[in-house]
């Protein structure tokens, strides 16, 4: 069994990790080269690190440090996401205009 801190701070680093990728998709080159497989394995990586801290929060619903994980996960998401409706608006929009 995996001692919860030790868990807290591997999904941390994988929420630190999605956040990296959410930004790298964002100001990196997914989108200009309209490259579906970067796009889908940075999706991949926030979905990852938004379940992961979904059980924690769960687990840990008044933990500071939880809620702060929470929140970081949530944003990587959110900056994900942002890029795929850009990506589809810059890349399949254009294709087909």
């Amino acid at each position: 069994m995996v001692h919860p801190q030790i868990a807290k701070k591997e999904i941390e680093q994988l929420v630190s990790d999605a956040k990296s990728s959410a930004k790298m998709l964002i100001e990196g080159s997914a989108i200009p080269e309209c490259d579906v497989f970067k796009l889908s394995y940075f999706i991949g990586d926030t979905e990852e690190a938004r379940g992961a801290a979904a059980v924690l929060i769960k687990l840990y619903p008044e933990d500071v440090g939880t809620k702060q994980i929470w929140k970081e996960a949530v944003d990587a998401h959110s900056l994900a996401y942002k890029a795929r409706d850009r990506f589809i608006s810059e890349c399949y929009c254009k294709k087909k205009t």
